[in-house]
């Protein structure tokens, strides 16, 4: 098991989807605002370098497509993005690995 630097709660989202309860567009805008507020958390203050080592611009852009998905491969490809993104090694050498973002899906 890696160590996480960070956490993506979207169990309660993915609860909702997986019993139709909201459409799968809903769940992206929900997605969208939960991945803003993450990068809001990493980078308070804007700082470039912070940016560049989390690839924050990648998060961005996976939450910008999120808030526009009309269709579960649409879907699909964005939570496969987020999921790389979260598995992103961060640099060091010990062990266990240090890992950008536990997304959390199921319960």
């Amino acid at each position: 098991m890696a160590n996480w630097k960070f956490r993506l709660d979207l169990k309660d989202v993915w609860e909702k989807l997986d019993s139709e309860e909201i459409p799968i567009s809903e769940g992206g805008l929900i997605i969208e605002a939960k991945i803003n507020d993450l990068i809001s958390k990493i980078n308070p203050n804007n700082n470039e370098e912070i940016e560049e080592e989390f690839a924050l611009d990648e998060l961005f852009d996976i939450a910008t497509n999120m808030a526009s998905v009309v269709d579960v491969e649409d879907f699909d490809c964005q939570m496969g993005r987020l999921y790389d993104w979260g598995d992103t090694k961060l640099s060091n050498r010990k062990w266990p690995e240090d890992r950008m973002c536990w997304i959390a899906t199921s319960f």
